[in-house]
């Protein structure tokens, strides 16, 4: 919501992205997710850990899509295009870690797991944000790598954390 705040707060009148063409962004962000899955999804799957969802973790996936969604959103809107400042990407990705790392202090007890995630959201926002960066450049268009990640995000989120049923 910070992100979102921000864009609000220093939009202007002119467009900062070319205009919306829907079918192309969808095209595009349909592309731009299935290149994130079999580049990456499946040799992770394959080689590190597993990634692929079973049955039970795909509402999983859709809750957290509902939190990635606005974030990435807002995120890619604030640090791509024409007007954006140097070093905004890693500007929001500090303040992301940041929040984590303040929800840890607020409740060591049972958010301490979120220290140990550092690493991995580090690298997926290292390797993702390349890709996104990539189809902002194919598409003078945030929203195709803000979808895109969300829904990777959503994904290795839900398939990594371990689930409790109370």
């Amino acid at each position: 919501m910070t992100a979102a705040t921000l864009l609000f707060l220093q939009r202007n009148d002119r467009p900062r992205t070319a205009p919306a063409a829907w079918k192309a962004i969808a095209v595009a962000t349909g592309a731009i997710a299935a290149y994130n899955i079999v580049a990456f999804g499946l040799p992770i799957d394959t080689y590190v850990f597993s990634f692929l969802p079973i049955p039970p973790r795909i509402p999983l996936i859709a809750a957290i899509a509902c939190g990635t969604l606005p974030y990435f959103i807002a995120d890619e809107w604030l640090t791509r295009g024409k007007d954006s400042r140097r070093g905004a990407y890693a500007l929001t990705k500090f303040d992301f870690l940041l929040s984590l790392a303040i929800a840890v202090a607020l409740n060591p007890m049972k958010l301490f797991f979120l220290v140990i995630i550092v690493p991995a959201i580090l690298l997926l926002f290292l390797a993702f944000g390349l890709i996104s960066r990539w189809s902002y450049a194919a598409t003078h268009h945030p929203l195709p790598g803000a979808l895109a990640n969300a829904a990777v995000f959503a994904w290795a989120i839900a398939v990594t954390f371990p689930m409790i049923v109370r």
